[in-house]
């Protein structure tokens, strides 16, 4: 996808899911390093919303100050402040 955007002269910004499941792998960072590439979150995995979503319970349902929302909910702020 980033090529394609790049191709369309979209601005381009590098989200980490499951971030803490392989802390020495370094591709992604490689990646965002050597394209210009800003990485704007990590989210970390998280069993509990594993089992949220294999039961089809709501992210909500989780409590609100746990790591995985935060992160979720700083990525969406960032990308809100592109919009405005």
């Amino acid at each position: 996808m980033f090529y394609f955007a790049e191709h369309l002269r979209i601005k381009s910004f590098i989200a980490i899911n499951k971030n803490n499941l392989n802390p020495e792998f370094q591709g992604v960072k490689n990646f965002s390093e050597e394209n210009n590439v800003e990485i704007i979150g990590r989210i970390p995995y998280d069993k509990t919303v594993a089992r949220l979503m294999a039961h089809r319970r709501p992210l909500a349902e989780y409590y609100l100050n746990n790591l995985e929302p935060k992160a979720i909910k700083d990525i969406a702020s960032f990308v809100e402040s592109l919009m405005t």
